[in-house]
């Protein structure tokens, strides 16, 4: 084979290469490009979820393993960030209440108890730069195997944070 024949084989092997982002990627990209929330159906779920959910279901939820995290944008130095979950009857049948924690960029904010089964909203206020990497962790979980083949904690819809 010729220089030239090696030199475009190479060429063809490699420009089809596209490495797939990481979340420390996500974290570096430009801050406006990400969204302040999202519905875990919708776009921009798959770039800000950095590690904890299962696959979508019924379109527009997923569960979570028992810690999860997203990258949220700031929209605003105070903000309040908001966790739309359901706790099914189930999961507090075996387990009793779930109580849940969050950190924002490493800082620790008040835990929250949930007691009935049903749609639910941790919420907490937060002062925020520009992103917020945030952590979740539920002090329960439905363990693999016992329901389902997977860790089970909550059913999670949406994560944001708004303007306080």
């Amino acid at each position: 084979m010729t220089r030239w024949g090696a030199s475009f084989i190479l060429i063809l092997l490699f420009s089809g290469c596209k490495r797939v982002p990481s979340s420390a990627d996500v974290a570096r990209d430009d801050s406006a490009e990400l969204a302040t929330g999202f519905g875990l159906g919708e776009l921009p779920a798959a770039s800000q979820m950095l590690h904890g959910f299962y696959a979508l279901e019924g379109g527009t939820w997923r569960w979570s393993k028992q810690t999860f995290g997203v990258i949220l944008r700031a929209p605003q130095p105070a903000a309040k960030l908001l966790l739309h979950f359901a706790l099914p009857g189930l999961v507090l049948e075996r387990l009793g209440p779930i109580t849940i924690t969050a950190t924002v960029n490493g800082s620790e904010l008040a835990a929250e108890t949930f007691t009935n089964g049903g749609e639910q909203v941790y919420s907490r206020d937060v002062e925020l730069k520009d992103l917020a990497k945030v952590e979740f962790r539920t002090d329960k979980t439905l363990a693999a195997g016992v329901i389902d083949e997977r860790e089970l904690a909550l059913i999670v819809s949406r994560v944001e944070l708004i303007p306080r």
